[in-house]
């Protein structure tokens, strides 16, 4: 099946799904879980994640619909109707995008989203269906700078102003001489590096589709030289920072493309050399170290498995933009093996991708947020590739 039968497939199973679905990390639906200490969640949430037989209902988790989720939906959907000019993909984005706009959480200074419909916590990190992030938030931001720019319709620009402005006033945050980017607004003891990648990558694509604001572009390039001070010598950025710990911690994963895809796309709108250096060690190190020759990442480098579809998809989206950005054909060469690799060894016909590979077993759980909606947000960013491809050799 071609890239247009399989998005579309995908795009019919999310619409059967009525954008419902489970999630790797929602063992905080499980009411049991209100009952346990930290640690014993910790541990059936690792068990909840992993095991590729699913006793969602066993735990009576139901599926609940992700913000995160939408938001990418509706990129998905705005970006591959850009290639394929299917009107019924721009009438869903627009649908999408006003079901993102209801389950908003309006501030005085703005509105942004929480990603979770569940309760998710971590050391130092507790994420609620009440508590605003900046995952869901810059994927808005993302979303609704495209639909201005797609339709013109001045509700887009007005959300998008609003979701920048909330941003700018409880997520930048100056600590020594870094400015850098908040998970969540009162974050104080962690900090997790790839969410400034995310946040560079929705200010570029603010600027670009609506407003070239002076501030943003000071901010934006305060950023980048945080995250260019963060990289180590190979050319890889810690995933966090444990302030009173003095301590970084390293999980080298689809995190490390968030932060090559932000210094780019910023970078694309600056075009400072002295970033170039750094830009190309990590697309070095992302490209040499972290996926094998054949198409497919490693789960955590140096660590294989499982082979996990959010490292696949975001290999194909960097790549994707890389070839975009630069127009070298390695790069779309590189985004089309991993795509060829995936829908080889985790595509599912029934219209959706798998999670998790081993070298026996196969957790072929269907991930509304995690599988369907990033690999979606794939397949258009190599659409849009490729037809940049074509359009440019032909």
């Amino acid at each position: 099946m071609d890239i247009d039968g399989i998005f579309m497939k995908m795009y019919e199973w999310v619409l059967a799904q009525n954008y419902e679905g489970y999630d790797p990390y929602d063992w905080g639906c499980a009411p049991i879980s209100r009952k346990l200490p930290y640690l014993l969640n910790l541990f059936f949430s690792q068990i909840n994640l992993y095991l590729p037989i699913n006793l969602r209902k066993f735990w009576k988790i139901k599926k609940g619909t992700s913000n995160k989720s939408l938001a990418l939906f509706a990129q998905a959907y705005l970006n591959y109707y850009l290639v394929s000019k299917n009107q019924k993909l721009l009438d869903e984005a627009i649908k999408v995008l006003d079901m993102l706009e209801k389950n908003s959480i309006k501030t005085d200074e703005g509105v942004g989203w929480a990603s979770y419909y569940f309760v998710f916590l971590r050391k130092g990190h507790l994420l609620s269906p009440e508590q605003i992030d900046i995952i869901a938030t810059t994927e808005a931001l993302k979303a609704y700078s495209t639909a201005y720019a797609v339709t013109k319709n001045e509700k887009y620009d007005h959300m998008a102003e609003n979701i920048v402005r909330e941003i700018l006033s409880e997520f930048v945050e100056n600590y020594k001489e870094w400015t850098y980017i908040r998970y969540f607004p009162d974050e104080k003891e962690k900090i997790v590096f790839n969410v400034t990648g995310l946040t560079l990558s929705a200010i570029y694509e603010y600027i670009k589709n609506i407003n070239k604001k002076k501030d943003l572009l000071d901010l934006g390039v305060k950023l980048m030289d945080f995250l260019v001070e963060h990289q180590n010598a190979e050319g890889a950025w810690p995933y966090s920072y444990f302030v009173r710990e003095n301590r970084y911690h390293y999980q080298i994963d689809y995190h490390q493309g968030f932060i090559i895809d932000g210094l780019v796309n910023f970078n694309f709108l600056i075009n400072d050399e002295k970033y170039h250096e750094a830009i190309l060690r990590g697309i070095n190190y992302y490209k040499t170290k972290q996926f094998n020759e054949g198409g497919y990442s490693y789960y955590r480098n140096p660590k294989k498995y499982p082979i996990d579809i959010h490292n696949q998809a975001q290999g194909i989206i960097t790549f994707s933009e890389l070839y975009e950005k630069f127009k070298e054909k390695e790069y779309l060469d590189f985004a089309n093996k991993i795509y060829d690799w995936t829908v080889e060894n985790m595509w599912d016909n029934r219209g959706y991708f798998y999670t998790h590979k081993w070298p026996i077993l196969i957790n072929k759980i269907p991930y509304i947020r995690w599988s369907q909606a990033w690999m979606m947000v794939a397949l258009a960013k190599l659409m849009m590739a490729r037809r940049e491809y074509d359009e440019t050799n032909n």
